[in-house]
């Protein structure tokens, strides 16, 4: 039996990593994407010395045509993808009123239309298997203006939860599982917000029956 395949896009020594592994271990084939070949190789040898069976492909996320050519080889090389999660982000400091406005361009292009692209790449395989689950990285700054230091951070995250709940309606019937984990704290190692700890809750939202899919989970300390 082919083994199932799980894309990691915006693989990272975090939350990205850990879902890697996570996945992974429950027998995945893993695709990780990111801009830069030497962690990807780093990652791979890693996640191999743990054997789970992992391939790296370079990617932008902030460039739609980027993204879809990475999933694209990666539905060639491992087969259609069943799982997708999306996890970059991009944040920029400073004052609001002082941006640059083609910078807040890109970094909505990184949180929130990466995530479309990457949602409608693999959608075509996900309706050949029959279902599949798409699943995104949010965050705490997209649920309302807080500080000032995540305000482009949040402008994403606000866009992608409504892309998630936008999805998540449009596809149920489908049997393609679309879900935002909003994460409201500080991914820190060691926490309740250890990344490892985050990747169970990803997990968690995967395994959840068809009665229980919601398009956002929030994953904040009671």
């Amino acid at each position: 039996m082919h083994k199932r395949t799980c894309v990691v896009v915006g693989i990272g020594p975090g939350i990205g990593l850990a879902l890697a592994k996570r996945f992974g271990g429950q027998g995945f084939q893993i695709g990780m994407l990111a801009r830069n070949a030497e962690r990807l190789n780093a990652y791979v040898e890693e996640l191999s010395a743990e054997g789970i069976e992992a391939h790296g492909f370079r990617a932008d996320a902030s460039d739609s045509h980027s993204l879809r050519s990475a999933l694209d080889a990666v539905a060639m090389e491992l087969g259609d993808i069943s799982v997708l999660l999306y996890n970059p982000s991009m944040n920029l400091g400073g004052r609001i009123s002082e941006l640059d406005p083609e910078l807040l361009v890109k970094s909505f292009r990184i949180n929130a239309i990466g995530a479309l692209a990457a949602s409608q790449t693999v959608l075509p395989g996900m309706r050949r298997l029959g279902g599949g689950t798409i699943l995104f990285t949010g965050s705490a700054a997209g649920l309302r203006p807080g500080s000032l230091e995540y305000l482009t951070l949040g402008i994403g995250k606000a866009g992608l939860r409504y892309l998630a709940h936008g999805l998540a309606e449009d596809l149920k019937d489908e049997g393609i599982h679309v879900s935002t984990v909003t994460i409201r704290g500080s991914v820190t190692s060691g926490t309740f917000f250890d990344p490892e700890l985050i990747a169970e809750r990803f997990w968690q939202v995967y395994s959840e029956p068809k009665e229980q899919w919601k398009p956002e989970i929030m994953y904040e300390k009671a």
